[in-house]
């Protein structure tokens, strides 16, 4: 009886029926009286005027509305597909870097002639990252709060810094002749996996904040009343035939 109630009010609202019946009476009623709008009433019915002139209503309102529910669906795919990239771009970027990374913390533990080489191509990751990061993170903020993007702040970016610290200071210890300092490595490697964990929770739940959206998009929305501007009229009618049935 709640979801027959729910679809009937969406219904009436959708279609403006509710106002439109509510000011016809009250300006009927004040005019002529209400014994005169009760037999005006029955006349339109007898003579299907009144059938007539309410189909041609709901017609027009389910086109105008049909009209608006569409371009809410397709505000959502686009914020569906902004919330996506934004998720996933971020992931790809920090994981980018910890690969860098331990190539990097490899070469120069085991292959110090080749650090200048590799060093160069750190060098352009790192560039990258403090070029698309900030843009990742306003992304974050915008298509999922402010919590969200500022969280890198104290979760991402400090480590990072740390990290170039304790790699700057392997890489001269090494290119000064001493042998690669396992505790060193070992630090920062933990950093690196820490990271790596925290960028794929963060990942998992950015997109699975997505799945409404997604399930929305499907089809598959909840007949709710806060979910008015997402249904089509099909959808709401065609739970009202369910119900019939």
């Amino acid at each position: 009886m709640k979801l027959l109630a729910t679809l009937l009010f969406l219904f009436v609202q959708a279609t403006g029926l509710g106002l439109l019946l509510a000011v016809g009476a009250l300006v009927t009623i004040a005019l002529f009286g209400a014994d005169q709008a009760l037999a005006f009433l029955r006349f339109l019915v007898d003579n299907w005027i009144l059938q007539a002139i309410l189909g041609a209503w709901i017609a027009y309102r389910f086109q105008t509305a049909s009209a608006q529910s569409e371009r809410q669906l397709a505000n959502l795919e686009a914020a569906y597909l902004r919330k996506t990239d934004a998720a996933k771009g971020l992931h790809t970027l920090i994981q980018r870097r910890i690969y860098a990374t331990r190539r990097y913390l490899a070469v120069i533990r085991a292959e110090p002639t080749k650090i200048d080489a590799e060093r160069e191509l750190y060098r352009a990751i790192v560039s990258e990252w403090n070029s698309e990061a900030p843009t990742h993170q306003v992304a974050l903020i915008i298509e999922f709060g402010f919590s969200d993007g500022t969280d890198l702040d104290h979760t991402v970016f400090p480590v990072f810094a740390d990290i170039d610290r304790l790699m700057r200071a392997e890489r001269l210890s090494v290119q000064s002749g001493k042998s690669a300092n396992r505790v060193a490595a070992a630090a920062i490697e933990s950093r690196l996996a820490k990271l790596s964990i925290y960028a794929n929770n963060l990942s998992r739940k950015l997109i699975a904040r997505t799945n409404r959206d997604r399930e929305f998009l499907n089809g598959a929305i909840p007949i709710k009343h806060e979910n008015q501007r997402y249904l089509s009229h099909f959808q709401i009618i065609k739970s009202l035939v369910k119900l019939a049935e």
